[in-house]
């Protein structure tokens, strides 16, 4: 994971001389390549994906945006300890726009190669794997289930038919809301247990 990093950290510093003052504005066209490629090769989860992609925007912003700590302590009246807080709270913020976008990304590609298997091999039974594949995406399921209740399942096609009848059942809908439990409680609890053991 360190050459994602590294790779997070080129793209930063493309995007920034790509910046107007720097008059190196092609830069900018080839700034992102750098993290996509850590993220489609490197990256093994969503999660290291959005944190590449929050170090990426969090770094972008606070080399480009340097000046903005200087103008705060000028203008603001605020100490200088409270201005780097706002500096900071301000860049991740700003990172986390980027970070969605990457994270959005690596959706795209997963969903991209769902559609690529199920085009490979549409001559066998794939309505099994197809549903497995979706419990491992909560936000195919939630997607699913949102168009489900607003009984536009033909829309969906034969996919759509296939989902309407396993979520028709009640053992369906309590499997799918269990699972989606699942995935914002497990990350909830860990998070719980990392914080209580950090030092803060």
């Amino acid at each position: 994971m360190t050459t994602a990093y590294l790779l997070a950290a080129l793209s930063s510093a493309l995007y920034v001389l790509g910046y107007a003052g720097f008059d190196l504005w092609p830069l900018a066209l080839v700034a992102l390549v750098p993290v996509l490629y850590a993220v489609e090769r490197v990256a093994t989860r969503d999660g290291q994906a959005i944190g590449l992609g929050l170090g990426f925007g969090a770094l972008t912003h606070a080399a480009g945006y340097s000046w903005l700590l200087a103008t705060l302590q000028d203008f603001s009246g605020l100490p200088l300890p409270a201005c780097v807080l706002v500096f900071v709270l301000l860049c991740l913020f700003q990172g986390g726009q980027l970070a969605l976008f990457v994270w959005l990304l690596t959706t795209l590609i997963y969903d991209g190669l769902i559609l690529l298997v199920t085009t490979a091999f549409d001559r066998y039974p794939l309505e099994g794997p197809l549903l497995g594949l979706m419990f491992l995406n909560p936000v195919d399921l939630g997607r699913v289930l949102l168009l489900l209740s607003f009984d536009i399942s033909a829309l969906m096609g034969y996919t759509g038919a296939v989902y309407q009848r396993f979520f028709q059942g009640p053992a369906g809908m309590l499997l799918a809301f269990l699972m989606l439990g699942t995935c914002a409680t497990v990350p909830f609890l860990l998070g719980l247990h990392w914080f209580r053991r950090k030092d803060f």
